[in-house]
């Protein structure tokens, strides 16, 4: 059996201050996501330019919302399993492996 892609999805609204902190431990995985996409949802702040500092795929949605931008998310995510987290969460190392 193949290895089966994984695509975070994190939608933020003006999480400049937390989002990096947010980023680190996705990538610090000990299952490594194959895409990180942040949505960036209307924020007026640095969120995308710290999301495209981290790696992640940045996406717009102007319409505010989280579910809004959880479904933009989905729908820019070309890996077999997606999965979702807070900006402002910080899943333990073991997460995405757990999955």
């Amino acid at each position: 059996m193949s290895k089966r892609t994984i695509a975070v999805i994190i939608p933020a609204h003006n999480e400049e201050r937390l989002l990096g902190t947010t980023l680190e431990a996705v990538k610090n995985q000990s299952r490594v996501p194959d895409e990180i996409i942040v949505v960036d949802n209307a924020s007026t702040d640095n969120t995308a330019e710290i999301a495209r500092g981290a790696g992640a795929i940045v996406v717009h949605c102007a319409r505010p919302g989280v579910a809004y931008a959880r479904q933009a998310g989905l729908i820019a995510a070309s890996s077999d399993w997606i999965v979702s987290t807070d900006a402002d969460s910080l899943p333990i190392p073991e997460w995405l492996e757990t999955l």
